[in-house]
C-alpha cells in the first residue's frame, strides 16, 4: 500500500511491498502522486518491479563493452 506525505510543498509517495525495495517519488500535486503510486502498485502486482539499472552490475557492462 502506498503512503502519501506532504514534504516542503511537494507530495511524496512511498510504495512498499515485501520482497521489493521501497520506491519513493515526489510530485507537485497529490493527484499525480496518487496516479504514480497506483500504477506502480499495479506493476508490482502483475509482473514485479524490474529496475534494470539497479540489477545491472559493472562487471556485466565491462564484459559487454
Amino acid at each position: 500500500m502506498a503512503t502519501f506525505t506532504n514534504r516542503h510543498g511537494n507530495w511524496q509517495a512511498r510504495v512498499r511491498r515485501q520482497g521489493y525495495a521501497s520506491l519513493t517519488k515526489s510530485f507537485i500535486t497529490l493527484q499525480d502522486t496518487e496516479k504514480w503510486a497506483g500504477s506502480t502498485e499495479v506493476d508490482l502486482d502483475k509482473k514485479g518491479y524490474n529496475n534494470l539499472a539497479e540489477k545491472t552490475t559493472f562487471n556485466f557492462l565491462k564484459e559487454k563493452g
